[in-house]
Parts: structure tokens; sequence; C-alpha cells
């Protein structure tokens, strides 16, 4: 360990960011606390000179040896990123020597070398450095997330740094004394331990990167670090996949801008088959947190035995990569399976289903998966939208033990294995399916999930629909697709209809007649939220206009007889729900 500033750790040499290592996070949030810390020191230095009050504390950086007077930066890049860019657009501003951005080797190699896929474009930023803005034309060059951060970072800084010759200098010479504790290490490995030291007391970090240090601390400690590069190389290919899941144009289904890389974590170890401890990490109340923890002490029971060890690890870290990998090819898949569609968007898949969703596709090429996609989905909509209930979760042992994992050499599970085994789980709930179709008829506005209304509204009277027509459905105006935002439930009364006796004339005898039936399936269509907001409270006859708009064949079919519209066409819709439900779960009905 290394106490000094951040002018001494620059003149170590040029430092790499390796590839294995997340994209550039940092927003302008964190752009601004660095920004006052050192607007905060030059005031020091303005008033009482550089001294030790004067030399705030920057942070500490872990690095490894990449070559001579080369060093792999392994913790601390998000800072050193944002750093490096401030620094340089001082300098750029400055007649102030650029050695500490430039190493003196004749090329005016930068100091800091970002991820490959980032460099070329980090280095036309720079190249804007004296600059007072990013052209267009550059700024439409950044695809990636990390590039699109480097660039509204860089944005911010230019035009913080636009100050007096005088103030340059001062917030030069200021920064370049910062304190900056670096932590030197003679490998990766050895360095990544240090990271997981470091930041086991206290500093918080992503579940994911307290993972991959902690499996590199075993693998060097306990297992020659014959496998820290491999862990570094898997985890690298992880956060690529992790951020292409969050970027991704169907990302809505899994939280969009809410998804959480970390539930992901307790998604893969809940089929995981390997693990002895597995009963008490599968079940549906394991936080991140705690599955984070089984692997913890798993690791720790398996150290005396160093080959097992290596060979859990090896297998854990390569099936949690094609779990990630799984996972956007799932998302790829939405595109051109409507059986997907259906899952993901309309029936809105529990996530604790997604441990069973991902094996399926994991599984050799068969031709029945979509099958068994389909089943899990009509399984999910009886467990968690009618029954409410946790079970939904004992399907993931059924596909777990039933042999699902890749290179184990077991066989596929079948349609009807999977089918016996969820016919079990309904049955041990106790519940009585027709009882609960009963209830969803009655109520179906109220179910727990507005897209299980979906599922069932189109399924049932839209079931020609292509997978064209129903991406088309969920895209919204901002060209994003998203059903939430796409799609509404419709009241055909509308249910603001009360004291004022507007249900009279519909064949009603009283208002609580009308209040037992305004939320039934009867009394509801999907539509468009365009057209929702249209219709708005107005009579069923008045609504003509915007249900003969809809891009649902049936809700523009049923626009032209809407003046026919009563308290026996809602009956009568009710009951034709009824037996569409019962005929279509009719496989978990007992």
């Amino acid at each position: 360990m290394k106490n000094g500033n951040l002018r001494e750790a620059l003149q170590m040499g040029v430092f790499y960011i390796p590839n294995y290592q997340r994209d550039y996070a940092w927003g302008i949030e964190q752009l601004n606390d660095l920004w006052e810390d050192l607007q905060e020191n030059v005031e020091i230095v303005r008033g009482k000179g550089q001294s030790d009050e004067s030399g705030h504390f920057l942070g500490t950086i872990v690095i490894a040896p990449h070559g001579y007077n080369a060093y792999d930066l392994i913790d601390g890049q998000q800072r050193m990123t944002t750093i490096f860019m401030l620094l340089y657009a001082l300098l750029a501003r400055s007649s102030k020597n650029r050695i500490y951005v430039e190493a003196d080797d004749g090329k005016q190699t930068k100091r800091l070398q970002v991820i490959e896929k980032n460099q070329d474009f980090f280095t036309k930023l720079l190249g804007y450095a004296g600059s007072s803005h990013i052209p267009a034309e550059l700024q439409k060059q950044a695809h990636t997330k990390g590039q699109k951060n480097l660039c509204e970072v860089f944005k911010k800084i230019l035009s913080s740094v636009n100050l007096p010759q005088d103030e340059i200098n001062l917030y030069i010479d200021t920064l370049l004394a910062m304190q900056l504790i670096v932590f030197k290490e003679s490998n990766a490995g050895q360095a990544i331990r240090t990271f997981q030291s470091v930041n086991d007391r206290g500093v918080p970090l992503k579940t994911f990167d307290k993972l991959k240090s902690l499996l590199i601390y075993y693998s060097n400690r306990y297992c020659d670090a014959r496998l820290d590069d491999k862990i570094n190389d898997l985890f690298g290919e992880i956060f690529e996949y992790s951020a292409r899941i969050e970027s991704h144009k169907h990302s809505s289904v899994v939280g969009g801008t809410d998804f959480k890389e970390a539930e992901m974590l307790r998604h893969h170890l809940g089929s995981y088959p390997t693990l002895p401890l597995k009963k008490s990490a599968m079940g549906p109340r394991v936080t991140t947190e705690m599955t984070y923890k089984i692997i913890k002490d798993y690791l720790a029971h398996c150290k005396e035995d160093p080959q097992a060890l290596a060979e859990f690890i090896d297998h854990y870290v390569m099936d949690l990569r094609d779990f990630f990998k799984t996972f956007v090819e799932i998302l790829d898949k939405i595109d051109t399976s409507k059986v997907l569609f259906e899952c993901l968007y309309l029936e809105n898949l529990n996530p604790r289903l997604y441990p069973t969703l991902v094996r399926l596709y994991m599984q050799p090429t068969n031709a029945k998966t979509e099958e068994l996609v389909e089943l899990i989905t009509r399984a999910d909509f009886v467990l968690s939208k009618l029954f409410r209930t946790e079970s939904v979760y004992n399907i993931n042992a059924v596909i777990r033990d039933g042999g699902l994992i890749r290179d184990n050499g077991a066989r596929s599970i079948t349609k009807q294995e999977l089918l016996k085994e969820i016919q079990k789980i309904c049955i041990k709930t106790g519940k009585n399916l027709q009882s609960h179709i009963e209830g969803f008829v009655q109520s179906a506005f109220n179910t727990d999930s507005k897209a299980g209304y979906h599922y069932v509204f189109l399924k049932h009277t839209c079931p020609n629909l292509t997978i064209g027509d129903l991406l088309g459905l969920v895209r919204t105006s901002q060209k994003n697709f998203d059903l939430g935002n796409a799609l509404g439930i419709e009241h055909i009364c509308p249910q603001s209809w009360g004291d004022k006796g507007e249900w009279r004339g519909y064949g009603f005898s009283d208002r609580g007649e009308f209040d037992g039936l305004k939320h039934s399936y009867g009394n509801l269509l999907t539509l468009e939220k365009s057209l929702n907001s249209e219709a708005g409270d107005k009579s069923p006859e008045q609504k003509q206009a915007a249900y003969g708009r809809s891009h649902i064949p049936y809700t523009k079919g049923f626009g032209s007889q809407v003046d026919k519209f009563d308290k026996e066409a809602i009956k009568k819709r009710n009951e034709e729900a009824r037996d569409f439900l019962k005929e279509f779960f009719k496989d978990f009905i007992d």
C-alpha cells in the first residue's frame, strides 16, 4: 500500500482497465460530488495554501502489473476515469506539462486506457477537451450505455471548466495534490483479493462485483490461481449480458430501468443443481443477500478440498454466464415467438419462474420447448394470478431435478411429466380452480396482474393474432415496447356511474346490481391507452368511434354493436368467459 497523491500515482505509468471490468457507469450526480470536493479544496488552498488540510482524500485504487511501467486498474476505474477526463480538460486549457495525462514515450500514450470497446470513442472525446462542446456527430456515435455515460459526463466537465486562466492552474495543482491510496499487488488475482478485503470493510458494492471478487479470492488462495483468468473473462461476459438486458428493447418485461441485476443471482441459484445446500436456497423468500451468503458459506465449506472447490467454481461460473446469455437470447426471441410474447408480455410471468424459463431454453435443442413454455405460462396464471400462492416456485424444483442442466447427461423433462408435477402442485394448494375462475370472471378488473387480464382477453377473443400484430399492440408512442404504457383495461359501462343513476337505461334494477357487475369480465375490453383515455366516462354508445379505431380485432368489431350493450350482454360475456377459462385450464381442474 502506498499513501500519496494523484500526481505521484499518475507518474507511475500507464493504467489499463481490463476488458472484464464493468462498463463506465458514473453519471452527472457522481461527477458533481467530485467537482464539489475539488471546489472545496480549491477554496482551502486559496486561503491557506497547499497543506495537509487541503489534501482531500480521493479514494483508493487497486492495481496489478500489466507490463513495464503499466498496470491493470482492478478497482477504482470509475473514479479514475472521471478524474482523468477532468484533468485532461483542465490541462487542455493550460500551458502546464501534460506528463500527467500522456506518457513520455514518444507516442503521447494516454495514461488511462479504458476497456477496448470504448477506447476509440474515448480518444475521440478527449480530442475535444479544449472545446466548449462535443459535436452532435460524435454524440451520435455513443452506442453503448458506457459510451453514453462517458459522453454525458465529459459534456458536463467541459461546461464546468470554463474558468479564468489563473483559476485553471489552481484547479490543476489542487487536483494533482489530492490524496490517493494505491494498493499495488503482484498479480490480478492477488489484487482482487485485496479488492475483496478492502470492500468487505464497509464500501458498498454491487452483489455481482462482490461475488466475482469472492470467487477469485478462493481461486487465488486455495486453487493456485488457476481459475483467476477464467473467472475474470466470464464475469466480463456476464456484465456485458447484464447491460444488454437492461438496455434491451424488451427490457420492460423484466422491469426496464428497474431491472435488478442481483436478482439474477437468486434466479440462477434457484435452478442450480449441484449445491448441497440447495434446499435452503430455493425458497421463494430467499433474498439476494441470503443467496450470496449461501455461496460464500459453500466456498468456505469446500476450501479443505481444493479439487472439489475448483470443480465447483469452474462449473458454477460457466453456468452463471450461460444463464445470463440465455436470458438475452430469450429477449431476442420475443420478436419471432408468439409463445414467449404471451408468456412475458401478456401473462407477465412471475419472476419466480425465471429459473424454469431460462433452463428450458438452456437445454439442448428441443422442438418441444415452446410447448413447455406455454404450459408453464398457463400454470403461472393459475397459481400466481388465480390462486395467489407462492407454490409456483415449486415448478423450479421440478425442472431442476428433471435434469435440465447442461453437461450432466440427463434427459429433458417431457410435457406430460411436467404437467403431472404441476397438477400435484395445484392439488397441494387445496384450492378449487373452478371457484377461482368464477372469482376472476366476477372481478377481472381487480386481478393482481393487469397483464394477466390482457392474456385471457386476447387468448379468448383474438387467438389468431400474429407475433407482428402483438408487437404492434405494445409499441408505445416513444417507439419502445411496454404493455403497461400501451394497453389499458376499458370499462364499457363506466365504473364512475353511480349516484346519478346513469345505469338505469342499461337493464340494471339498482345501483347494487350495477356495482356487482361493473368490474366483471363482461364489462371489460382490452383497449389501447390513447383510445382508453378518449373513451373516458362516456356512455357505451358514445365510445363507438374510439373502439372502431382499435387495432384489436375483437374490440374494433365490438364498436359496431356497442349500442345494444346492457346488463344481459355483460352476463352473456361473463358466461362465455367461464366456458373459455374452464376449457383453457382444463389440464389443472381435478
